[in-house]
């Protein structure tokens, strides 16, 4: 990294070397113009993979999906806060919320949050299992907490039925559909679309 990429991370921040600046000669202007530095959020797009499934944004699906791989109540929450500005910058016309709870979730805590949220942003909660067998909490107990807070919710025993069923419940233009809960459950996503992007 020091060597190849970035400016930002040598020990000298200004792109051109110290007895070099001033005029660039005709050779340097050819190989600035051929050769241009990234700037540091290309760098991070181009050269590395970390980031996907962390609030990753799909605007070329239809209908649009978001997938983070949030799977504790601070992180889920910051998820919805995410969504809400969505919403805010471009009404959703239907939003479907996918979400897969662990046991080691406070599940009244996350139901509240939920209920704020489908509060801003009108939409549907399905309830699905963690594909890797991850203790998950209890299915019916969620559900029932959710219709007693008013939501619309419906559990599904595989992502796949949940996908579908989303899919047809919402726009394919301004819809959304949202999958948070584990890391397991965007897996799932890319293996369900045929595509290995997250293992």
């Amino acid at each position: 990294i020091l060597k190849r990429y970035s400016p930002f991370l040598r020990e000298n921040s200004l792109p051109i070397p110290q007895g070099r600046r001033g005029r660039p000669t005709t050779e340097t202007l050819h190989y600035m113009t051929t050769h241009p530095i990234k700037k540091m959020k290309d760098f991070w797009a181009e050269s590395f993979d970390l980031l996907h499934g962390r609030f990753e944004y799909l605007d070329r699906e239809k209908p649009p999906v978001l997938l983070d791989n949030a799977s504790n109540l601070s992180a889920l929450e910051h998820t919805f806060m995410g969504i809400r500005l969505l919403h805010y910058r471009t009404p959703l016309q239907g939003f479907v919320l996918i979400l897969s709870v662990s046991a080691m979730v406070d599940a009244p805590a996350l139901m509240r949050a939920v209920r704020y949220l489908f509060k801003r942003v009108p939409g549907e909660l399905f309830i699905v299992p963690s594909p890797d067998g991850v203790p998950a909490c209890d299915t019916v107990g969620i559900v029932t907490m959710a219709r007693n807070m008013g939501l619309k919710v419906r559990s599904f025993g595989a992502l796949t039925l949940a996908l579908k069923i989303a899919r047809e419940s919402v726009n394919e233009r301004s819809g959304l559909v949202a999958l948070t809960g584990s890391i397991a459950l965007i897996s799932a996503y890319w293996q369900a679309r045929g595509t290995k992007r997250l293992t």
